[in-house]
């Protein structure tokens, strides 16, 4: 699972501060590929999200290989401090525990099921 931290306030108008989303995917998308290698074509965040101190919000990571990963987001803060985790970028082609990339469909190369369910969580470093 990937998980990390980044500061991504905007100052918005009427007194209310929001999280700058765009700063947040560039943040998400640097963190998933120095991380892990992966390469990824984009993320895409909720915009108008409200900084608020244990609010939430769900990204998409798309990879290059087309595969969509959900990241969910959490403001430690109401300063526009958030964390991120990625449990599951085996969509993105992040390899299963045993080593094996995986396609889309959550199948190692040749179609072979990754695990009973094609469910076995990535970490990296094999946390």
């Amino acid at each position: 699972m990937l998980s990390c931290s980044a500061v991504v306030l905007a100052a918005a108008g009427c007194g209310e501060d929001q999280i700058d989303t765009a700063k947040a995917e560039d943040e998400i998308a640097r963190a998933i590929a120095s991380q892990t290698g992966l390469a990824v074509e984009s993320v895409e965040c909720p915009d108008d999200v409200e900084a608020e101190r244990g609010g939430t919000f769900e990204c998409t990571a798309t990879g290059a290989n087309g595969g969509e990963a959900k990241v969910q987001v959490s403001q430690t803060d109401d300063e526009g401090n958030i964390r991120f985790q990625a449990p599951d970028l085996r969509a993105l082609g992040a390899p299963t525990p045993g080593g094996t990339p995986t396609t889309p469909g959550g199948e190692a190369p040749g179609g072979a099921p990754t695990s009973p369910g094609g469910e076995a969580p990535y970490s990296p470093g094999g946390e």
